[in-house]
Parts: C-alpha cells; sequence; structure tokens
C-alpha cells in the first residue's frame, strides 16, 4: 500500500513538475564483489588515488538484471530521471546533462546545485532528446524507468544503468547509497546519512517537548488539495515515529488518507498545523481562498500556523528530507 500510494505521489510531483516546465539498495542492487573490491582493504594506507584505482572497474547490476561494468570513476555523468539528480546533488557530484533542469533549478533543495554547476536541458521526463544527450558524451547514463522504449538508443550513447522509479523515491537512505555506490561517493553517502539522521533526531527532542496535536501537510495543484499523509512513504521523515519526527496525525484520520480531497474534508480533519506546497496553485484560486469561511475557520490557519514548504520538501529524496525537516523545525521551534 505504501509503495502504491508513494507512486502516486510522485505521479503528483511529476505532473507538477512538468506543468512548471511548460510555464535504494535492494538484494539485487548490490555491486559485485569482484576481486578487485576486494582489494580495497588491502591498500588502506596508500595514496587516495592508488585506492580508487583498486576499486575500478566494478561491475553494477542494474533494475532489470542487466551487468553493467563500469571502467572507471564515472565524471560525465547524465541523468533522465529527476530523482536520481536530487542524490547527486545531494553528493554535489556534478551531471553535464539532465532531464527538467529549468524546473529542479527552481527548486529551494537544488537551487544552489544548478547555481553552481552547469547542467545542459535534456527535455522532459520519458522524453529525452537524444541529440542533446550525445553531444554532451557522456561516460554513464543513469536512467529510470520511464526510457524502457528508448534503452537501446541510450545505449549507443554510453552504458546505461536503469534504477528502478518506485525504489529510488522509497527510502531516501537506500537510493543515496545506491546511486554512491555507482559513481564512487560510499564515503560521501555515508557522512550526508549520518548528518541528516542526527538532523532529525536533534529536531525530533525539540518537537517532542512541544504539546502540538496534529500535524498535516498538503499540497494545492491548481485549485485541488492533496492530502500526504503518513501512508506515503516520502512522508516517512516527517511522520515515523522510529526514524522520522513522528508528527502527529489528525485523530480524525480516514482510512484512505493519501489523495484528493476538498476543502470541507480538510475541515474535518481540521490539524493544528498545516505546511501547504502551494507553488502550483492557481493564483486566482489563492485569492479566492484566502476569503473563504471555511478555510479561515480552520485552527491551523486562526492560529497562524499555515507555513509553506516548496515542492521539492515532499519528494521524499535525501535533499528533501533534510530540507523539509529543517523547514518544519524553523516553523514549530521559531
Amino acid at each position: 500500500m505504501k509503495r502504491f500510494l508513494g507512486l502516486l505521489l510522485s505521479a503528483i510531483m511529476l505532473t507538477g513538475v512538468l506543468a512548471g516546465c511548460a510555464g535504494t539498495p535492494s538484494e539485487s542492487n548490490e555491486t559485485s564483489k569482484s576481486d578487485n573490491t576486494h582489494a580495497l582493504s588491502d591498500t588502506s594506507t596508500t595514496e587516495t588515488s592508488e585506492i580508487e584505482e583498486a576499486v575500478w572497474p566494478r561491475t553494477y547490476t542494474d533494475s532489470k538484471g542487466r551487468e553493467v561494468t563500469i571502467e572507471k570513476k564515472p565524471e560525465r555523468i547524465a541523468v533522465t530521471f529527476y530523482s536520481i539528480t536530487e542524490n547527486l546533488a545531494a553528493l554535489d557530484k556534478p551531471i553535464v546533462a539532465g532531464d527538467l533542469v529549468p524546473s529542479l533549478s527552481s527548486w529551494e533543495t537544488t537551487k544552489p546545485y544548478f547555481e553552481k554547476h552547469q547542467v545542459e536541458d535534456l527535455g522532459s521526463t520519458g522524453k529525452i532528446n537524444l541529440e542533446k544527450l550525445l553531444e554532451m558524451e557522456p561516460d554513464i547514463i543513469l536512467a529510470g524507468q520511464y526510457d524502457d522504449e528508448v534503452l537501446d538508443q541510450l545505449e549507443k550513447i554510453a552504458p546505461v544503468i536503469v534504477l528502478d522509479n518506485s525504489r529510488v523515491i522509497e527510502d531516501w537512505k537506500a537510493s543515496l547509497r545506491e546511486v554512491s555506490v555507482i559513481i564512487g561517493e560510499e564515503d560521501t553517502a555515508e557522512k550526508y546519512i549520518e548528518e541528516t539522521e542526527q538532523l532529525i533526531q536533534n529536531a525530533k527532542d525539540q518537537i517532542n517537548a512541544l504539546n502540538i496535536q496534529s500535524v498535516s501537510f498538503v499540497r494545492l495543484y491548481k485549485k485541488s488539495f492533496w492530502l500526504l499523509s503518513q501512508e506515503s512513504t516520502q512522508m516517512n521523515a516527517f511522520y515515523d515515529k522510529e526514524h522520522g519526527l513522528g508528527l502527529p496525525l489528525p485523530q480524525n484520520m480516514p482510512e484512505d488518507n493519501t489523495g484528493e480531497l476538498t476543502l470541507e474534508a480538510l475541515a474535518e480533519l481540521n490539524p493544528e498545523y498545516i505546511f501547504l506546497s502551494s507553488k502550483n496553485a492557481d493564483s486566482d484560486y489563492l485569492d479566492e481562498l484566502s476569503k473563504n469561511s471555511v478555510w479561515n475557520a480552520l485552527t491551523a490557519v486562526k492560529g497562524n500556523h499555515v507555513y509553506q514548504i516548496d515542492d521539492s520538501g515532499i519528494t521524499g529524496s535525501a535533499l528533501s528530507v533534510r530540507y523539509g525537516v529543517q523547514i518544519v523545525l524553523d516553523a514549530l521551534i521559531p
């Protein structure tokens, strides 16, 4: 159920991203333990360059079960599924080309990355500009399953590793580690994960000291509200009691609690705090909403507890988790 809801939210997010343009390690996805990989432990006292040479080439089994040999540490990386780019941004690993660059450049999480690195835009997810990709001369292409129909063409340009779209968005730590193995940045990934886990724990400790009754995350797309609940894997950092902030849900959450809802349904939930993603909302509707009696009667609205969160804060990626947790912390602990 969580996987389905996670994919549903991803589809909603992708729709919003595409509209903006117009205006995990699994058991089957592990690096093969070749003799060269084992050689790393025997050269721990050598220079860094010698260590890197020791672990290349490496063989990676992708989501399609294909064994792809990576001859050397990738330097010219192209990406055709934007969630993979989020992971590379967390690792601060430059790419030469990617999909949805105009939209990602505007996201709060990835904006600094695109300001720092020049990345060629390959167009929309699932509709990659193959000619432009060929011009960029990548030495590896990290693709999603949206590219199944053009996989043969991609392979003529450079070695291609296909990652499972759902696995990329389900578990931010597994996803980050997965990508780090491919590009040889495992240590960077572990440091990022450790720092983010510490941020979550520190935020959780402070928030637990408050008497917060309920928190909802809502996305307003055009004129439609979408509730983002604990049933979506992208929200684990906020609602998971063990690995996330453990934020309290409204008591009267419906059984089917992720998806489109009416303003009246939101009023029935009546959360104390609302984190609202409204970048792709209809501007006229936002004006109407400010005058709507149902909206203005919400506890969160009356208490001035409605906070904006960028779309990039609810994608579930490593960058998203760190940004989203900080947004929540800053709002609840001003």
